[in-house]
Parts: structure tokens; C-alpha cells; sequence
């Protein structure tokens, strides 16, 4: 699989099934890494000079065995 060309910063996920105790542990503090399969078909917002938002259909989510890694500072 090859990166996409372009980047994003966020998304958001609408969670159907497991939404309670996905919501739990969230709340716990626990962060829950996962890979979105995501087809993009409809531009959701208009281009506000920064970014713009587009949503589609998601095919499948997987979750990773372990927690997502803390992100560390960039080196100098």
C-alpha cells in the first residue's frame, strides 16, 4: 500500500457497534489505535483556507493488538 497524496490532520469515525465500551475506555484515557478502511465520495465542507472535509463510506476498521504508541517531541 503506497501513501496517499495528500494529508490529513483528524478524522472522525462514527462508531455503530461497541460504540459503549470503545466510549469507556476513551474515557478511561486509553487511546485505541485502529486502520480505517475509508471510501472517500462526497466533499463535506467547503475549502476554509486550511483544509477541507470529505466523507464516505467505511469498508472495515481493524484494530491494532497494541495501544497506540505516545507520540514523542521532533528532534532537533
Amino acid at each position: 500500500m503506497k501513501s496517499a497524496p495528500f494529508k490529513s490532520g483528524f478524522a472522525i469515525l462514527d462508531v455503530q457497534s461497541g460504540r459503549s465500551k470503545l466510549a469507556r475506555r476513551i474515557a478511561a484515557g486509553e487511546k485505541v489505535r485502529v486502520r480505517v478502511d475509508l471510501v472517500l465520495d462526497t466533499q463535506h465542507s467547503r475549502d476554509d483556507g486550511i483544509s477541507i472535509e470529505f466523507s464516505g463510506a467505511v469498508r472495515s476498521v481493524k484494530q491494532f493488538k497494541q495501544a497506540a504508541r505516545p507520540r514523542q517531541g521532533r528532534r532537533a
